[in-house]
């Protein structure tokens, strides 16, 4: 029995060390550098952001529905969207949290330190600009409250009086149930910062390269082919990671949106407000879907140029075959299984807007 026993231990351990040293033979993958110049893409998406808040604050209304009436039994329809919002605020921060954990994997496991350092500094800058028109609210950018654009008194006069154990506590004062909103919002807005710069991030990254590669040689045809295969990767990825992020975001908004609906008295004012959440839904679908497209073309472009500098050096060199598997956009390819997941990936936000839009039905059930 003994000698059985010792046996097995000896031949795990002769299985675990050529397992070692099968992995010690593997090749390290090459540390890779995002360029400066590279990181000028931030500001396409920035710029976008700001259109699309400026036009709110330039022409929106934050005065609608003042005049409504509450009615004063509707705890079981309050108590049901509280649930419901409680739902897609869980389902938001885990997909919110996965994508910036897979973002900090890629990111430390690949990057050099000069790599790490200027996209922290990126990653500043957009978590910041983004809090501008979130958590912050400057009075000079004439910012609002996201809230305000459904109906401030429906929000904080119909959630203040709600019954829940974080309250009954203490911890909500004279606010009430609108400071819980308040926490959760803001708690959001944090986790969103976070998330939507990782994916933009994430997909700018995809242009780092490990450095010079030579492609008068063999040797560099490969080692570019290789490379350029693992950037495309990381660019559908991080183009998936965007449209389910920006798609489950919808799906948040539909959420706190609903949160004090069911409190209306007046079925006019219910259905009204039900169309504007609907119209607000539809113009931040849009503004996702542009905000993709401004940090997925410009890299998608530049990839095309380096595939077919590849493709170039390859012919020139005699070895076609080599780089046959690297491609870069095609317009024979549109109908391709890749070309569709990715224009519904862009597409995503704006789809999850526009079937509340256009056909009334709720997301949320």
């Amino acid at each position: 029995m003994f000698c059985q026993i010792a046996s097995s231990s000896s031949g795990f351990s002769e299985l675990l060390t050529e397992s070692t040293d099968i992995m010690d033979q593997l090749p390290k993958r090459a540390k890779i550098t995002i360029a400066k110049k590279h990181l000028a893409i931030l500001a396409l998406p920035m710029i976008v952001v700001a259109v699309s808040e400026g036009l709110l604050s330039s022409l929106a209304d934050t005065n609608v529905l003042q005049n409504v009436s509450l009615k004063a039994d509707a705890e079981l329809s309050e108590l049901i969207a509280r649930y419901r919002f409680l739902s897609v605020f869980f389902f938001y921060a885990a997909t919110a949290l996965t994508t910036i954990g897979i973002f900090g994997a890629e990111l430390f496991s690949r990057h050099t330190k000069t790599s790490l350092i200027r996209t922290g500094v990126g990653l500043l800058a957009l978590v910041g600009f983004t809090q501008l028109y979130t958590n912050w609210d400057p009075d000079f950018m004439g910012s609002f409250k996201a809230y305000e654009l459904n109906s401030a008194v429906l929000f904080q006069d119909g959630l203040r009086d709600i019954e829940m154990p974080f309250c009954a506590a203490g911890h909500c004062g004279e606010a009430g149930g609108f400071r819980v909103y308040r926490i959760l919002m803001t708690l959001t807005n944090n986790i969103s910062a976070l998330a939507v710069s990782a994916v933009i991030l994430g997909m700018i990254l995809a242009l780092a390269r490990p450095g010079p590669i030579t492609l008068t040689t063999q040797e560099g045809i490969r080692t570019e082919a290789a490379h350029l295969q693992e950037a495309q990767k990381a660019t559908r990825r991080y183009l998936y990671l965007s449209g389910a992020l920006l798609s489950v975001s919808m799906m948040y908004g539909y959420g706190w949106m609903h949160w004090p609906s069911g409190l209306l008295e007046n079925g006019e004012d219910a259905s009204q407000y039900e169309a504007l959440v609907d119209s607000i839904s539809l113009y931040r679908g849009v503004s996702y879907t542009v905000l993709i497209l401004s940090f997925y073309m410009p890299v998608s472009l530049i990839q095309m140029v380096r595939i077919e500098r590849l493709h170039d050096a390859a012919r020139a060199a005699k070895v076609p075959q080599v780089v046959e598997d690297v491609k870069g956009f095609d317009i024979e390819r549109v109908g391709s299984l890749d070309a569709l997941k990715a224009i519904l990936s862009i597409l995503a936000p704006i789809i999850a807007g526009a079937v509340g839009s256009f056909t009334g039905v709720d997301v949320l059930g």
